[in-house]
């Protein structure tokens, strides 16, 4: 039910165009959040991962908006960075300053967290691949062909 609450309120900002960062992130960060609080062990961890999933869900709003940006502009979609009348190195820029500002409060809310199994894992995809994903925004992500002929 939260999903499709998200979903349809995604819609709603898309269907308004609006220009705000935080309106236009809100519904992926709030998936992701739902997401992350029905994984936690115990209800004492539902908010800190509730939290590391919102921050989660915004950087992954302003990565894939970063990337389509071109696409989007070209097929006249919505895209809260052309919304802002930003270029597309200029969208690029605030997709890596928005990132990296969620990024700052995902890793606070990660280090709150008692975990044990899959620490080095998580610890890679936090500290390793998210900055380097975020350095990277909008740029093509490269497709590997996973079964070569």
């Amino acid at each position: 039910r939260a999903l499709a609450e998200a979903a349809r309120s995604q819609q709603q900002a898309e269907a308004d165009a609006t220009a705000s960062y935080d309106r236009a992130a809100d519904a992926t960060a709030r998936m992701t959040a739902s997401i992350f609080a029905a994984c936690a062990a115990s209800e004492d961890q539902k908010p800190t991962l509730e939290r590391l999933g919102s921050f989660l869900g915004r950087i992954i709003y302003f990565l894939d908006a970063a990337e389509d940006f071109e696409e989007d502009v070209r097929r006249g979609r919505y895209n809260v960075f052309v919304r802002n009348g930003l270029t597309k190195a200029q969208a690029d820029e605030e997709a890596r300053r928005q990132c990296r500002m969620a990024a700052a409060e995902a890793a606070r809310c990660y280090q709150q967290l008692p975990l044990r199994l899959n620490k080095p894992i998580w610890d890679n995809i936090l500290y390793l691949g998210l900055p380097q994903s975020i350095q990277m925004a909008g740029q093509p992500r490269r497709r590997q062909d996973r079964h070569p002929a």
